[in-house]
């Protein structure tokens, strides 16, 4: 049987935003969502699908990666090498 897994991500979202100087809206923009689910997301007031986590950060410069088993980082892909970002 499958388990549900919930990791809030929120306000990692809204940091890695923030340090880039992107509103809601423009980042709502980017993927094609509006800024109100933008905002849901970042209160942790909806679940995030993983297609639109995965889309969420490559519009900042990050790339996804799950492993150990419930672990999730951003590693940075524009700033620093792949693998060596700050949420590792």
């Amino acid at each position: 049987m499958l388990k549900s897994i919930s990791i809030p991500v929120g306000p990692m979202l809204r940091e890695l935003r923030t340090e880039r100087k992107i509103s809601q809206a423009e980042l709502g923009s980017r993927i094609g969502i509006s800024q109100q689910n933008i905002q849901k997301i970042e209160s942790g007031a909806t679940d995030v699908r993983v297609s639109t986590l995965h889309a969420i950060l490559q519009s900042l410069g990050y790339d996804l990666a799950i492993g150990d088993p419930l672990a999730i980082r951003a590693a940075r892909v524009l700033d620093e090498p792949r693998g060596r970002g700050r949420f590792e």
